[in-house]
């Protein structure tokens, strides 16, 4: 079975759950989609700085009930 982000594994438990046999494929090197995080190292003059990155943040985008969420100040 192949969809979208996370399309492909609520669809297949729901077909499990039917008695359906499924397999769902990653194309990327590891599981999650948008609930997965990547680091990145940067050198800097006291030696490397991790950064941790959320792929899910990008879906936020559009859910306000006037559009793009927006912070308060």
């Amino acid at each position: 079975m192949t969809a979208p982000r996370r399309a492909a594994t609520a669809a297949g438990a729901l077909l499990a759950k039917r008695g359906l046999k499924v397999a769902v494929f990653e194309a990327h090197d590891r599981p999650g989609g948008d609930c997965s995080s990547w680091v990145r190292k940067v050198k800097v003059r006291q030696g490397v700085q991790k950064f941790i990155f959320d792929a899910g943040v990008q879906d936020f985008s559009g859910l306000g009930p006037r559009g793009p969420l927006r912070w308060r100040d």
